[in-house]
């Protein structure tokens, strides 16, 4: 018997038109598929396009600032103005060109200790070698530290004084008498600094102050003599002039105001005798020699006045005044019968505290010199 294998029935194919399972099953999951990819592209693309928003909208903002700050900032003066065109309209629009700005952290603060002490012998030689402008800083410096120190307020007052600084140099003075009502130096020089501003009233008050403290000073006679000239108080000048030089025949300042305040009144013989002797005390002093030759040439010794207006000259090279007086004696000569001059007869021949009250015709033009006095400084760190 033969045994015969049949194979698997044929599966017949679908009739056309229709879509079996594996078909429908495979046809749904492409779709699926599809719409996954298009959703991924769709997400994606929003993504991108918000990012680039975002950092649209940082630029514009970074735009601003910068715009904000070019108007906040003008122009200065040495900026050139730069003109920029638009390419949309092509006006042009000036702006100032501004640099970037550079923030920079600043360094931590660090505590401001107290200033340096000064030292009172600094301040004094800044003053004594002339560097009154230093001197004063100094002073200044040394006061607030020390502001009970009265002769720092003094020298305060001395160096703003040779700075020019009239009115700083009375309060220095002011601030030593607040804390030394009797300090006499300050006195009579607040009364040389009220002469200078042509207050002799407030002079005398202070330079009568201080003769009653120091009645046998030299120096606050001689100023407060010039005090009364000022005010018109010529006789009590002359006098206290002539009691200064009874006791001190060697004051040579005393010597030269006595001499001017006699020109002034017309008595030129006595003047030439009290300008001799100072001559003869300190021949470097230039206004002696300007007063004596002024002296001279009203008495009629005009050789021997050109001679003492050229020694001025020689001793101040600047002194236009007197080199205009010995150019106006060019050539002029002494009366036949006026006898020669002799500087050491004239001052022997003159008497401090004789006043003989004559007076002489005084021709033009009127001498004028100063009478300045050397700075009184204080001796040691007091």
């Amino acid at each position: 018997m033969r045994w015969v294998c049949n194979p698997e029935p044929a599966v017949p194919p679908p009739p056309k038109g229709r879509t079996t399972m594996a078909e429908k099953t495979r046809i749904q999951g492409g779709v699926k598929f599809g719409e996954a990819v298009v959703l991924f592209v769709l997400i994606l693309g929003l993504t991108v396009f918000i990012g680039v928003k975002m950092a649209s909208r940082s630029d514009d903002a970074q735009t601003n600032s910068a715009v904000d700050a070019a108007v906040v900032q003008p122009a200065t003066e040495n900026e050139t103005p730069t003109v920029v065109a638009t390419e949309a309209t092509g006006d042009s629009l000036t702006v100032a060109e501004v640099e970037p700005a550079v923030v920079e952290a600043a360094p931590a603060a660090k505590p401001a200790g107290p200033p340096a002490p000064v030292n009172y012998g600094e301040a004094e030689d800044a003053y004594l070698s002339g560097s009154y402008d230093e001197a004063a800083d100094l002073f200044t410096s040394y006061t607030e530290q020390n502001p009970q120190n009265a002769w720092g307020q003094y020298m305060l007052g001395m160096a703003m004084w040779k700075s020019g600084d009239a009115e700083g140099a009375l309060d220095g003075f002011q601030a030593a008498l607040d804390i030394a009502p009797q300090h006499v130096k300050s006195l009579v020089n607040s009364g040389r600094v009220l002469l200078e501003l042509q207050r002799p009233t407030g002079a005398l008050e202070v330079l009568n102050r201080a003769a009653e403290l120091a009645p046998d000073d030299v120096q606050t006679a001689r100023v407060l003599a010039r005090a009364q000239a000022a005010a018109g108080l010529a006789k009590e000048a002359e006098t206290t002039y002539r009691t200064l030089l009874s006791s001190h025949p060697d004051d040579a300042w005393s010597l030269n105001n006595l001499g001017l305040l006699l020109i002034q009144q017309g008595r030129c013989d006595e003047a030439v005798g009290a300008l001799a002797c100072a001559a003869q005390l300190d021949a470097d002093l230039a206004c002696v020699q300007n007063n004596l030759g002024a002296a001279l040439e009203r008495t009629g010794h005009f050789a021997a006045a050109r001679d003492a207006y050229g020694q001025a000259v020689q001793l101040n090279a600047g002194y236009a005044k007197a080199e205009m007086s010995r150019q106006r004696l060019e050539g002029v000569q002494d009366a036949a019968d006026r006898a020669p001059f002799d500087l050491a007869t004239a001052a022997a021949a003159f008497a401090p505290g004789k006043n003989s009250g004559v007076a002489v015709a005084v021709n033009d033009p009127t001498p004028t010199s100063a009478v300045a006095e050397p700075d009184q400084i204080p001796e040691g760190n007091r």
